[in-house]
């Protein structure tokens, strides 16, 4: 089981646990997730966090950049400069819930880190 609590988020792995494998949050809230559904949604934030560092150098000085990306599970997106950016997502089953990291930089870091194996 590997958790971690930083500033700003919540993340959580257990590959061992019999329906939610993963969790996500931030201090103030949280929710489990499948594992196809984290596989998703690291992918999505991923691919989103990597769009913007390659957008910063098209960018000019205090311009700021939005993307976007769905799949099955969830739709995501990210708002904000190539170096301090929020986090959206919305899952389309089960739960059916919306969440937001206001500065999702160190998060979306902490998710690339993260060794998953399903």
């Amino acid at each position: 089981m590997e958790l971690q609590i930083e500033s700003g988020f919540r993340l959580g792995w257990n590959p061992l646990a019999a329906d939610y494998v993963a969790l996500v949050g931030t201090p103030d809230w949280a929710i489990e997730l499948t594992g196809d559904e984290f596989v998703s949604f690291r992918r999505l934030a991923l691919e989103l966090g990597g769009m913007m560092t390659m957008m910063e150098s098209s960018l000019m000085d205090g311009e700021t950049l939005s993307c976007e990306l769905d799949c099955d599970d969830l739709w995501m997106e990210v708002e904000g400069y190539s170096t301090d950016y929020a986090l959206r997502f919305i899952l389309h089953h089960g739960r059916r819930c919306e969440g937001e990291w206001p500065s999702a930089v160190s998060f979306v870091a902490a998710l690339a880190t993260l060794e998953i194996g399903l």
